[in-house]
Formats: structure tokens, sequence, C-alpha cells
């Protein structure tokens, strides 16, 4: 037993050995600061035992000595570049702001970068929370996982600019037609679009705020008008109370959420699931007793988030719950439920209203 939970360690050592070098070397090119803590993290176990060993090891006069040696000694300059390249490179973000600019992770929060240049630089994973970019050159640049809120791109120049996964929350100057052109999609489409990005353009906790009015029995005047011609209709699934349902997560990650209360069409208001008695079993004899048999059902309204009009209802069920036993003890009393209705069967549902056939 204790070889076994010996090899299972030094599996566990090898393993986070392997994947710290993984992420230390892809910090000295990428220069996301998490690969470098990520790397530390994972290092430093092995590094340790390593090093223990080759001292045992050498106090044994075995030629081993050096295999454990090298294998504790060579991370280390890996873990200092890619420190030294990190550090240098927080450090150095103002200085590299130029066409092409290498901009990874910086942070220009409220930074006046308004009439520059800036064409083709990455900023990608950088943080430009109220930044001012009026007026700038901003055509190829690199906007993946980057953090625009409240930032103010009047009149910038966006030509080709990469957006994926995106937070464009309450930016200034950025209409709804030039973010469609700047996506290469008809506006028809736009809110499809954004939902398979990821673009948000206000926070996710803020339209569900607004669009909980809706399972409240409050219609949310800023919502799109639901109708049937568009080819694509965001929906978010909340309970019938309005509060966040954990189906919710689900609906995101097929990307049929609105990405801006503007967007909303449809809102999916789900009741708690109830057992319901489906069949009570007697049994005869000395003692008696009795088995109950339930079935879980979920009742789901999905609503147009403007007018309140009813789109559909629907009751979906869970599995049927094991039939009655034969004979149990006398006098006892059992029941079955059966499984509850998962979100498989209600994406089934709903998936026929968010696509128009």
């Amino acid at each position: 037993m204790q070889c076994y939970l010996v090899m299972f360690g030094m599996g566990i050592l090898v393993f986070l050995y392997l994947a710290g070098m993984m992420f230390a070397i892809a910090s000295v090119f990428e220069s996301y600061p998490w690969h470098l803590w990520l790397a530390w993290l994972m290092l430093i176990p092995p590094i340790v035992v390593a090093y223990k060993q080759s001292l045992l090891e050498k106090g044994r006069g075995s030629k081993y000595q050096w295999f454990f040696l090298i294998f504790a000694i060579l991370p280390i300059p890996i873990l200092l570049a890619s420190t030294w390249s990190i550090l240098g490179y927080s450090s150095s973000c103002s200085i590299r702001l130029e066409p092409n600019g290498r901009l990874i992770s910086c942070n220009f929060d409220g930074a006046d970068l308004s009439h520059k240049d800036l064409h083709g630089s990455d900023f990608s994973h950088a943080s430009l929370r109220g930044t001012n970019f009026e007026g700038s050159d901003l055509q190829m640049v690199n906007f993946e996982y980057a953090d625009l809120e409240n930032a103010d791109l009047t009149d910038a120049l966006l030509d080709e600019a990469i957006l994926s996964d995106t937070r464009l929350i309450h930016v200034i100057g950025l209409s709804d037609q030039k973010l469609a052109d700047l996506l290469k999609v008809l506006m028809v489409y736009l809110p499809q679009e954004l939902a398979r990005r990821e673009i948000w353009l206000e926070s996710e906790e803020e339209i569900r705020n607004a669009l909980a009015a809706v399972c409240r029995g409050n219609a949310v005047g800023l919502a799109a008008v639901y109708t049937k011609d568009h080819p694509f209709h965001p929906v978010i699934l909340l309970q019938s109370n309005g509060y966040y349902h954990t189906w919710g997560s689900d609906v995101r990650s097929l990307a049929w959420l609105p990405m801006a209360i503007r967007h909303a069409e449809m809102v999916a208001c789900a009741s708690p699931q109830e057992a319901v008695l489906i069949q009570k079993c007697g049994y005869m004899g000395v003692g008696g007793g009795s088995y109950q048999r339930y079935q879980y059902q979920q009742k789901i309204k999905l609503v147009a988030a403007s007018s309140l009009d009813i789109i559909s209802e629907v009751t979906l069920m869970g599995s049927m719950p094991l039939a009655c036993p034969e004979a149990i003890a006398a006098g006892s009393h059992g029941s079955d439920y059966g499984y509850k209705v998962n979100f498989a069967q209600v994406k089934d549902w709903l998936s026929s209203y968010v696509y128009s056939p």
C-alpha cells in the first residue's frame, strides 16, 4: 500500500513539474502574469523535493545525485527569466504606445489615449476602463478579452479590429450599426453575433436585474420587440420570482443570452420543480403498508420581454419512478421520485423559439 502511495505522490510531482515548466516557458513569450504565478505554485513543491532527494543521494554516494540536482535547478533560470519578462513588460506599457505595440494585459484605466496612432496594437486582456480613445487609429487592434467599460471610442478608427470576449459595457461612441459593420453582419444578426463572441454591451447582472421584472409581471420598455421575422431571439432564463436560476449558466454557454437589455426579446420564467403523486400502492396483510410513486414536473413560461405576451408555456416531466414493489415489510412506507427535469429537456423545447424556422 505504501508503495502505491509513493508512486501516486511521485506522479503528482512529475505532473506539477511538467505543467509548471509549460506555464513558465509560456509566460516568457506571452507575458501573461497568471502563467507566471501558476508556474511558481506548481514548480516549488517538485523543486524542493528534488533538491532534498539530491542531498540524500549525495549522502549515499549515489550516481543519481546529479539527476535530481539538475531536475531541481533547471526550472529556476526559466522562472527568473519569465519573472523578469513580466516585470519589465508591465513597467514599460506606457513607452510601447505606438503602432503595432504589444500591450497585452496592460492597465490603462482612465488614461487619455485620444488622437493616437495605435493601429495593429495588441490590447488583449488589457484593462481599459474609462480610457479615452477619441479620434485614435485603432485599426486592426486586438481587443480580445479586453475590458473597455465606459471607454470613449468617439470617432475612433476601428476597421478590422478584433473583438471577441470583449467587454464593451456602456462604451461611448459605438452605435449598434457601427458595431454590426465592424463585425461584418447585418443589423438583424447583430444580437446573435454578439452572443456568439460574448461581447457584452451591458453587464450580465445589469441585464438579469432589468429582465427580472418580466417574471414579476412587469414589461421592460427598453427590451427589443419580439417578432417572428427575426432569425434569432435572445432569451434569459430566470426563476418565476425573477431571481437567478442555475440553468442560466447553461443558456449562456449556448450563446443565447442578450448582450444588452435592448437586444432581449424573451424571458423564460421557470417555476420550482414539483413532485406529483402519480400512484399510491397499498399492501394487504398483517400491518399493511404503502408505497408512493412521484414524478417531477417543471412548468416554464416563455414571455415577450417588452409586452408580456405569452409566447409559449410548457410542463416538462422528469423520469418515471420505479414501479411499486410486489411486497414490502409489514407496516412500512416507501416512495420513489424518479429523476428531476434536466436542462437537456429545457434546451430541446426552448431552441425552437430561439431560432426562427
